[in-house]
């Protein structure tokens, strides 16, 4: 009898100790918010502009601010965020590693704010043979160069590739390490004050280098709602961005760090797409970014950046593109 007694004892106390826990649990708000993960870069400023001029103080969505792209697709890989900015390039490496995500917007399009650029003495691109060209070894970057050398005629091992991180590009050029580099904005425009060359540029590929939206494919569904606020207030940013440029880039400068008048120069190489230029790129058949994607795993299979080529017929989700006027 005592011993029963002293079982349920313990068994009250530890019931006792779990009670907060119980009580806090039971009383957390399901996770309703949309978080989207992001990145400081102004292709994707427009969101936190939107989220500025109040277009998501009535909507269940949360900008989540990361430190770099990887973190981004951690979190994407751990579920701490069910949507993210992202290149097309670590679209198709999330998709490889098995997870499922569906492209509902792009954001934006580099339009010269990508480039090959080289040394004042090289005066053309087919005078890069035999030379040392650095680059990252994303695939677009490595893309890019590939377009460039197929407009001179030259085969992409008649170069020397020097891979460089993106922190290097100044130092190796600087260093006379590399006579030519692929970078990008705002590296580029610090490239070209030291004297070096744009030889080619993202102008020149039409609809290649971009950021899109993905949301993971096992939540899309309970977050119809929340993406459609989300696109109804990218979009209303995106025509306040047109119309009052100078205002929105006063907003967006300090989250940039950087100078209103950098923010002009990145956005004149920098293409942001409304709905309409959506409606274009995600809907058809098939949707132009679709076969992007195509041409885009082909190049990062035949230069080693992937092993595999992945059915992608099924990656666009658009059925938002129709319906954001009525959320307005």
């Amino acid at each position: 009898m005592h011993s029963m007694c002293r079982i349920t004892a313990v068994i009250v106390r530890w019931l006792w100790l779990l009670l907060p826990l119980f009580l806090l649990l039971a009383c957390k708000p399901p996770q309703t918010h949309l978080r989207v993960g992001t990145t400081v870069d102004i292709g994707n400023e427009t969101l936190f502009l939107a989220r500025e001029l109040g277009y998501f103080d009535q909507a269940p969505i949360h900008l989540v601010e990361l430190t770099s792209r990887s973190q981004v697709m951690n979190a994407l890989r751990s579920e701490t965020i069910e949507a993210a900015i992202l290149y097309l390039d670590e679209v198709i490496k999330l998709l490889q590693s098995e997870l499922a995500v569906k492209v509902v917007l792009v954001l934006s399009v580099s339009h010269g704010a990508n480039a090959l650029v080289t040394r004042p003495s090289i005066k053309q691109i087919a005078d890069l043979k035999g030379r040392r060209i650095g680059s990252s070894q994303s695939a677009e970057s490595i893309w890019l160069l590939e377009q460039a050398l197929v407009k001179a005629g030259i085969d992409f091992k008649e170069i020397s590739l020097i891979p460089i991180n993106q922190n290097e590009h100044i130092n190796a050029y600087n260093r006379h390490l590399v006579d030519g580099v692929v970078t990008f904005e705002p590296l580029l425009s610090r490239l070209e004050r030291l004297g070096a060359t744009v030889q080619f540029d993202s102008s020149q590929m039409a609809n290649k280098i971009m950021q899109v939206l993905v949301v993971r494919e096992n939540v899309i569904d309970r977050y119809q709602q929340s993406i459609e606020h989300l696109l109804a207030g990218y979009f209303k940013a995106v025509e306040y961005l047109t119309y009052n440029q100078r205002h929105a880039i006063n907003l967006i400068a300090p989250r940039m760090t950087i100078s209103t008048g950098t923010i002009e120069q990145l956005y004149k190489k920098t293409k942001i797409m409304g709905l309409e230029d959506n409606q274009r790129l995600l809907i058809g058949e098939p949707p132009i970014v679709r076969l992007t994607v195509e041409s885009l795993q082909r190049v990062m299979l035949s230069h080693g950046l992937s092993q595999r080529i992945l059915l992608i017929d099924q990656i666009i989700d658009s059925r938002w593109l129709g319906a954001t006027d009525d959320v307005h």
